[in-house]
């Protein structure tokens, strides 16, 4: 019990049966004690390889979505790096289109006054001509090509007023706002810019063709009226040359009735003075004067072709009058027709001729 109880001392003792004892019993301490530990470092080590896997697939994991969150991204900056980049480039696209509209409606607006000024020439030359109802049909056309006109710059002042705004309002910088803001406001922007130009050209195209078919109307119109002025001139040339003709056979008549008349003179003078010479004889025998009765009916047929040929010839001179003054009429007619020729077909059909063909 001695050696026993020496054996349960400390281990610190130098003795060499001491030191057996004490290996014999601490070993199997010992040996739990370092199988324990290492379990409980085999332990560790599978719970740091558990973790460190862990923290791998972690790490791993927030990489990959890391990663697939900076493609996304990148796509998305490319995707809307090139939708900027394609709708500059149709801003810029449609600011040309803008402006070049502009410059048709600018260019078909003045375009438009020269045949506004010719057009008002044109009806101020033919009023100084006076009324004719043969020409209403020409001064009809005029004021209706006037009325066209008028219309065509206003409806282009307004499309220029328009365009103005369009360009004033749509720069790059509110262009990349509203791009910014709301894409799809810029869309409309587009949108209605194309719709403006769409409404341009429209109205360019209508107003070319109305001015076109009313350059037409006016021309047909005033040819029309040359010929009538043409035909109406050529019939009172010739009826003038028809008066003058019969105003010289007129002439002519009155000249044969004038010497008919003093032709006359002579046998009623020479019948009147045998009457005479015959009242001179006794009553007896101017009672059964037979050549008496001969002279006063020779003196009543020569009285009454005398007072014929002074009826005739008076009714000559007054148709000789009739046909003057038929005559003059005629060559104010005439002269008429020559001035209204010359404002239709010298002045006004020259000037419609001279317009250029509009084309907006």
């Amino acid at each position: 019990m001695g050696e026993r109880r020496r054996l349960a001392r400390p281990n610190n003792s130098m003795g060499t049966n001491g030191r057996s004892r004490c290996s014999e019993t601490s070993w199997h301490g010992v040996w739990a004690a370092a199988g324990q530990r290492c379990v409980q470092s085999q332990w560790l080590r599978n719970r740091a390889e558990r973790l460190v896997q862990e923290t791998a697939e972690v790490a791993g994991t927030q990489r990959a979505e890391r990663v697939h969150c900076l493609e996304e991204r990148e796509r998305s900056l490319y995707f809307w790096r090139q939708q900027f980049i394609s709708r500059a480039s149709a801003l810029e696209e449609e600011a040309k289109r803008l402006l070049d509209s502009h410059l048709r409606v600018q260019h078909a607006n003045r375009t438009s006054a020269h045949p506004l000024d010719v057009v008002r020439r044109c009806i101020e030359h033919r009023a100084a001509q006076g009324g004719c109802e043969a020409g209403k049909k020409v001064q009809s056309e005029l004021q209706r090509e006037l009325e066209i006109v008028e219309t065509a710059q206003n409806v282009l002042h307004e499309i220029d007023q328009q365009l103005t705004e369009r360009i004033r309002g749509l720069s790059l910088d509110q262009w990349i706002y509203l791009c910014q803001a709301r894409l799809t406001g810029a869309d409309k922007e587009l949108d209605c810019s194309a719709k403006l130009l769409s409404m341009v050209d429209q109205q360019l195209l209508k107003i070319s063709e109305d001015l076109a078919k009313q350059w037409q109307a006016v021309k047909e119109a005033l040819n029309r009226r040359i010929d009538e002025i043409r035909h109406a001139k050529g019939m009172l040339e010739d009826r003038v040359a028809q008066v003058v003709g019969e105003q010289e056979a007129c002439e002519r008549t009155i000249t044969k009735l004038a010497h008919a008349k003093e032709t006359l003179q002579a046998p009623l003078c020479l019948v009147e003075a045998q009457r005479a010479c015959r009242s001179l004889r006794p009553g007896h025998e101017r009672r059964s004067d037979d050549v008496r009765i001969t002279l006063d009916k020779e003196q009543q047929q020569l009285m009454q072709n005398k007072e014929r040929l002074f009826a005739m010839l008076e009714a000559a001179e007054s148709e000789y009058r009739a046909l003057t003054r038929t005559k003059l009429t005629l060559q104010e007619g005439i002269a008429t027709n020559e001035k209204a020729l010359y404002i239709d077909d010298t002045i006004c059909l020259q000037l419609w001729l001279e317009l250029p063909e509009i084309k907006f």
